[in-house]
């Protein structure tokens, strides 16, 4: 009798931590919560519920091979969860409600509930095979990636705290983001997109919207952007006379017939080839690095004034002038094959060799082709900048308005009617030196080296 007594409380003893262990079909990721020793605190090769329950970090199963993540309805507690680059075809974190941070992207997933994980801030679920998703209950939510999947439609109406959006290789033909007023980033390339309005997002800081159909683009609101890429689009025009702050812009293969940089001087970096641009005029875009325009209809170019220039492609157009005479001759690279009519390239010296420098072979580098330099007509050329290299202060013969930029167009400081700069605190490299004249609006540009 006694033995049968203990034989009975031995197998009640079993059952029921038997039931105390959490149920983890997957092998690989049971593999995953038993190595965890944060988990599995007494390593005994089962998950407990009571360890389950109790875990209050997050959960990393990324690149797993797992096919389920059952069972973790149990990890109450989890704030963060990384499943990405696994099998999974469908998931359940109804459970999981005090989730921040959600990564299920590259897996299988044709359904992702979102709506009970209200506290959520951040969600990326790209590379899916998601046809639809709703993130209307997640209104904290603050960073959004669902990338390469297939959905039609996105409604971020309910998302207002939303600052980065990444929705990019999907087939969205419509796009309301006039309730995401706290946006910063938006990337929604890779659509079909027919229109955007970002009238509403005055803190639009990058926007990438390439490789849509979109026919018109108004950023007039949007003084805060610093990087715009739309080509690929449908644009006839496009007014950037409000975007001051701009130092990225790159338009190619649209229908453009014209482009008025003027009010972008910060601008360092341009591609608008591709266009039907019968001109352009760049000589307020001093702090322009990179500028590609090929494939235009243009049949002059003065880059004369553009001293922080460091590649110009030019080719494939209709060039009659080309003036890059702009004091220094130091260009890295020159394209200007493809311009049949092209005679004379207008250069600081003829003689130097021009390593990376292409051109047809009728064209010729002369020193004088007959083209009037901006930097050479300027009045402002009487002031003296020395000494040049410099190690401590860079003076000036006369009462001077300075801007200064380093090589990639970044402003580094702006003085009013100063005589010398203190260049001991600069970085040794080469820099821009823009004067202006506050009444003719004139500038006359040079670069100065710190030793």
């Amino acid at each position: 009798m006694n033995n049968l007594l203990l034989l009975i409380a031995l197998s009640l003893s079993f059952t029921i931590c038997k039931a105390q262990n959490v149920t983890i079909p997957d092998a690989n990721f049971k593999a995953y919560l038993v190595g965890n020793p944060s988990i599995n605190t007494n390593a005994d090769g089962e998950i407990q519920l009571s360890e389950a329950t109790s875990f209050t970090g997050s959960i990393n199963c990324a690149n797993k091979s797992i096919a389920s993540i059952s069972g973790i309805e149990v990890f109450i507690k989890i704030t963060q969860l990384d499943c990405s680059f696994n099998n999974l075809t469908s998931m359940n974190v109804s459970k999981n409600v005090v989730l921040t941070k959600i990564n299920c992207g590259n897996n299988k997933l044709t359904s992702l509930d979102m709506s009970q994980n209200t506290g959520l801030t951040e969600l990326r679920c790209g590379n899916n095979q998601l046809a639809s998703l709703d993130v209307s209950k997640n209104t904290v939510l603050t960073t959004f990636y669902c990338p390469s999947n297939k959905l039609t439609l996105l409604d971020v109406s309910k998302n207002t705290a939303l600052t980065t959006l990444f929705c990019v290789t999907n087939q969205l033909t419509v796009l309301d983001l006039t309730k995401n007023t706290a946006l910063i980033e938006l990337y929604c390339f890779e659509n079909k997109l027919t229109a955007l309005d970002m009238s509403k997002n005055a803190a639009l800081d990058k926007l990438e919207c390439y490789d849509n159909k979109i026919t018109s683009l108004d950023v007039s609101k949007n003084a805060a952007l610093d990087k715009l890429e739309c080509f690929n689009n449908k644009l006839p025009s496009i007014d950037l006379s409000k975007n001051t702050a701009l130092t990225y812009f790159s338009c190619n293969y649209n229908a453009l017939t014209s482009l008025d940089l003027s009010k972008n001087t910060a601008l360092s970096r341009l591609f608008c080839s591709f266009n039907q641009l019968a001109s352009m005029d760049v000589s307020k875009n001093i702090a322009l690095n990179d500028f590609e325009c090929k494939d235009n209809q243009l049949k002059s170019l003065d880059a004369s004034k553009n001293t922080a220039l460091t590649g110009l492609f030019c080719n494939g157009n209709q060039l009659t002038e080309l003036n890059i005479k702009n004091g220094h001759n130091d260009l890295l690279s020159l394209d200007a094959t493809s311009n049949s009519k092209l005679t004379c390239i207008q250069v600081d010296d003829a003689s130097a060799t021009h390593s990376g420098w292409v051109k047809d072979v009728t064209a010729k580098y002369n020193n004088d082709c007959g083209f009037t330099s901006g930097v050479e007509a300027s009045t402002l050329d009487e002031v003296k900048i020395y000494p040049n290299p410099v190690s401590e202060k860079l003076f000036f013969s006369q009462l001077s308005n300075v801007t200064m930029y380093n090589t990639i167009g970044e402003i580094v400081g702006n003085w009013k009617e100063i005589t010398s700069i203190d260049m001991s605190k600069f970085v040794a490299g080469m820099y821009v030196v823009i004067i202006t004249n506050n009444n003719s609006g004139e500038i006359r540009m040079s670069k100065i080296r710190k030793n």
